[in-house]
């Protein structure tokens, strides 16, 4: 059994010898598409690829860019991507598992669900997923903050999640982010249809939990959400 350890949106996966797993092809439109954004048009580009066997896809804003293979993968991982905005910065990261697993975790603590919403399509045709923003508060707990890796007071975490159900109330603070499950259409040596895990999510640290609402009401939230919600898998 081969397992994955994701923290947030950076993870580290063991490739299973019983899948046959086919290199990474990938194509980036220029083609730009309208979309209704919350300041009138947000100008899209689509992004379209086979990541560790699974096609995906969804859209981006035009001064976005997509990297394949970010640094911030480590050596034999399955293959990944970052989308990073007109800067530079690094805005989500979407990496392909195998399988995914967590170690026994320290805390769990109280989560705030800042927003929900919808995804565009099913994913593989069959399945509900939605786009959602998790916050938690460790003001006062350096020591917790430190040992998951926070560089400040509250955690936003944004990802695409499997199906419709209320978000979780508590969650570990060195995750705050969830996974989908599409499937590969590969058959595996047993015959039946591979699938895998995706983490598309991104992880904002704030000086509080003011702070971190007031960032939900901006355009680089708006677009993040608009983002996640178009993939497709």
């Amino acid at each position: 059994m081969f397992v994955a350890l994701l923290t947030g949106c950076t993870a580290t996966a063991s490739q299973s010898d019983s899948i046959e797993v086919s290199a990474s092809e990938s194509t980036q439109s220029e083609q730009k598409v309208d979309t209704a954004g919350a300041d009138g048009h947000m100008q899209l580009k689509s992004y379209s690829g086979t990541l560790n066997s699974a096609k995906i896809s969804f859209e981006y804003p035009d001064l976005w860019s997509v990297v394949e293979g970010p640094e911030g993968l480590q050596p034999g991982q399955p293959d990944g991507l970052e989308v990073n905005n007109h800067a530079g910065d690094r805005m989500a990261t979407l990496v392909v598992l195998n399988v995914v697993g967590f170690r026994q975790p320290p805390d769990i603590l109280p989560v705030q669900i800042l927003a929900v919403i919808p995804g565009h399509e099913l994913l593989s045709k069959t399945k509900d997923f939605t786009v959602q923003t998790l916050a938690m508060d460790l003001s006062g707990r350096p020591q917790a903050q430190a040992r998951n890796g926070w560089t400040n007071n509250v955690r936003v975490g944004v990802s695409i999640s499997a199906g419709t159900a209320n978000a979780p109330e508590e969650m570990q603070p060195e995750l705050l982010t969830s996974t989908v499950t599409v499937e590969t259409g590969v058959p595996s040596y047993l015959g039946s249809e591979t699938s895998r895990q995706v983490s598309f999510a991104t992880l904002r640290d704030f000086d509080s939990m003011e702070a971190a609402k007031g960032y939900t009401k901006g355009s680089e939230f708006t677009a993040l959400q608009k983002m996640l919600a178009s993939f497709s898998g």
